[in-house]
């Protein structure tokens, strides 16, 4: 018997001794998802990210039912897709740092037929500017793939500079590299970006920063005026609670640290300039939360 035979005798011996082997429960870590679902443009077809089995599936939409017709391997850990065409899908592997583009024309022969290689940890994609052709992808401002390779441990220890990225390629040219060539990557003051959405006329470009020390917080009833009428004006409202949130910490930490409230709203991308991707202009509220211990420094 040969070792391949004695081998798959052994497992198949294990198999019919403890069958309970094959059922046993298990922790299992996954990503975060953040689009795990999308439709084809015309509306034929659902596409679903198989964050645990690095798969996306595919379905044909009939009247009130789905049918499964192909599973296409990806990358790790996908987490996001979006269909740009009713023949091309773009998977956001968050585990590969990676990009699937994908090839669904045909169900029967769905298949990845590019990788783009952007920064760490990507978690979002969308399209937008002339006929939905530049895509945007949600990054770290680190990672395999980035091209702060030479600076990152400086970049990483010095305050003042931004931990999120949005890589931007132009999904009709993705370049001649292993990995594809960006066209441009704007930096974001903020830390772990993740959603993205696109304005009506595809103009302008949203990202949502998940932590990223903007003054948004979860407010308890306590801190809710009750003498006089509520604020009617939001950037009223938002001072008081500012005001309330930092009387606390002063009143919690004794002194010994000083919270500065001010706000930051969600990042506007672009506000397109169509043929010059490399001067992209970002919008913001000024400010930003600081947190600023006794007798050290002011950092994001």
């Amino acid at each position: 018997m040969s070792r391949i035979a004695r081998a798959v005798a052994f497992v198949c011996a294990l198999v019919f001794v403890c069958p309970s082997l094959a059922a046993t429960p298990f922790v299992l870590f996954e990503s975060g998802q953040v689009r795990p679902l999308a439709l084809s443009p015309d509306g034929a077809r659902l596409f679903a990210v198989n964050t645990p089995d690095n798969r996306l599936e595919i379905f044909d939409v009939g009247v009130g039912t789905l049918t499964h017709v192909a599973s296409v391997p990806v990358g790790l850990e996908p987490v996001a897709v979006a269909a740009r065409t009713n023949g091309e899908v773009w998977v956001v592997n968050h585990l590969s740092d990676s990009v699937s583009v994908v090839d669904v024309t045909s169900a029967a022969n769905a298949r990845v037929v590019r990788t783009l290689l952007v920064g760490d940890e990507p978690r979002d994609v969308v399209f937008a500017g002339p006929s939905g052709n530049r895509a945007f992808i949600t990054t770290a401002h680190r990672g395999q793939n980035t091209p702060l390779h030479a600076t990152i441990e400086t970049v990483l220890t010095t305050e003042g500079i931004g931990r999120a990225d949005v890589w931007v390629f132009d999904a009709t040219a993705l370049g001649t590299t292993l990995g594809g060539t960006p066209l441009t990557i704007v930096t974001l003051f903020g830390d772990t970006p993740r959603a993205l959405t696109v304005s009506p006329d595809g103009s302008t470009v949203y990202a949502a920063v998940f932590q990223s020390g903007n003054r948004t917080t979860t407010v308890g009833e306590g801190l809710v005026p009750k003498e006089r009428e509520p604020l009617k004006d939001w950037r009223d409202r938002l001072d008081y609670y500012a005001k309330r949130i930092e009387q606390f910490h002063r009143r919690e930490f004794d002194g010994a640290a000083f919270l500065g409230m001010t706000h930051r709203t969600v990042g506007i991308i672009a506000s397109w300039l169509f043929g010059d991707c490399a001067a992209i202009p970002l919008g913001f509220n000024d400010g930003v939360g600081k947190y600023r211990p006794r007798g050290g420094r002011t950092g994001p």
